[in-house]
């Protein structure tokens, strides 16, 4: 991997990343911008006919190694590689740093209406086990309870929604 020091540069500021020096076989110029997005807005860039995430790229420049396990962005948007926005995650600990759900109905994250209760119900995932918080009448209270526990719980990978 040393060889992208030669071909990349960082600027951890705007999480941006511009070719040294040109590539053979048609590369880009020194200077120009390098990587694209990719279908899954993920920052993605070519070198040596390989794609790699940008943000593993980031995080090699700026640290010298290969981040062990995965590079989760703070604010959800994969498309910023800033520094700041940048940090080494387990795969649970990414998880609880995910959106609500496509299929969410009641607007927070970690709230859904049970039919057999007729009450709002907290649930909250810890370690790959889901953690019952209890029932509520009114949904804004099952996600208050929901946002402590994840704050408790999840610390700073806790993604309250809403």
């Amino acid at each position: 991997m040393a060889f992208m020091k030669d071909l990349l540069a960082y600027d951890p500021s705007t999480g941006k990343l511009t070719w040294i020096r040109r590539l053979p076989r048609g590369g880009r110029p020194a200077g120009s911008k390098a990587g694209t997005i990719d279908a899954n807005v993920y920052g993605r860039v070519r070198v040596n006919s390989r794609f790699y995430k940008t943000a593993r790229v980031a995080w090699f420049l700026m640290t010298g190694s290969w981040p062990k396990g995965i590079v989760d962005h703070k604010d959800r948007n994969r498309a910023n590689d800033s520094w700041s926005n940048l940090r080494l995650a387990t795969s649970s600990q990414n998880n609880h740093n995910r959106g609500m759900d496509s299929r969410n109905v009641s607007g927070y994250k970690g709230v859904s209406w049970h039919k057999g209760e007729g009450k709002w119900r907290a649930v909250i995932s810890v370690q790959k086990r889901s953690h019952h918080l209890g029932y509520f009448a009114n949904k804004k209270l099952a996600a208050a309870v929901w946002k402590e526990a994840a704050s408790r719980l999840h610390g700073e990978f806790a993604c309250a929604l809403s």
